[in-house]
């Protein structure tokens, strides 16, 4: 897990001890953390694969 993921953890554990968030809301919070780390990855690896680039496009913006 990368930091900003560890973040997204350890704010909302906070926010439980403290009382500015309820069970419901923490279990939301910490399943969005972990399902957004775990696609983070696959899906920059998809958008910067070769097949995405057109070879005659010096910008570098999405072939269509």
């Amino acid at each position: 897990m990368n930091t900003r993921g560890l973040t997204e953890l350890v704010v909302p554990s906070i926010g439980v001890q403290t009382g500015l968030m309820n069970q419901q809301l923490y279990t939301l919070v910490v399943v969005m953390a972990l399902v957004t780390t775990t696609m983070a990855a696959p899906l920059l690896s998809l958008l910067h694969s070769p097949e995405a680039f057109d070879e005659d496009n010096p910008a570098g913006t999405l072939a269509g």
